[in-house]
């Protein structure tokens, strides 16, 4: 894949994108999600999510009161998610760090040792606090 369109996609996301960890009573729920009004920004990088190796998406139209539509792509295996970080966080600004953190979270979720659970609590935590923020 051309580094500008990973670069593309890295500026879209950093605009456009959100990444949250979700807990629930037995774990944790990884998300990341591309929201745009403009179908062709949304087509594209559909395209390029799926070459990166994104097979976990769908995409929902939603509409509010006198709003466009908003189409929105979702990932939620996370190692789709960390496939997509790991291509797209050197072209990352805004949220580079939580990107990284995201990458590392996930290596120690799918770890098994005793140790890689502890550390994975406090890296988990840290992200479900950062949920909606950049």
């Amino acid at each position: 894949m051309k580094r500008t369109d990973l670069a593309w996609l890295a500026g879209i996301f950093d605009g456009e994108g959100s990444a949250g960890v979700y807990k629930y009573k037995n774990g944790y729920c990884f998300r990341f999600s591309i929201n745009n009004t403009d179908p062709w920004i949304l087509k594209k990088a559909t395209s390029l999510v799926e070459k990166i190796g994104g097979k976990s998406i769908y995409r929902r139209i939603k509409q509010r009161d006198r709003t466009k539509p908003c189409g929105e792509i979702v990932l939620r295996d996370m190692k789709a998610i960390m496939k997509i970080f790991r291509a797209i966080t050197p072209y990352l600004v805004g949220k580079k760090i939580k990107a990284q953190m995201y990458i590392e979270g996930i290596e120690e979720r799918m770890a098994d040792s005793h140790y890689h659970k502890i550390n994975t609590q406090w890296i988990m935590d840290e992200l479900v606090s950062m949920n909606g923020k950049n």
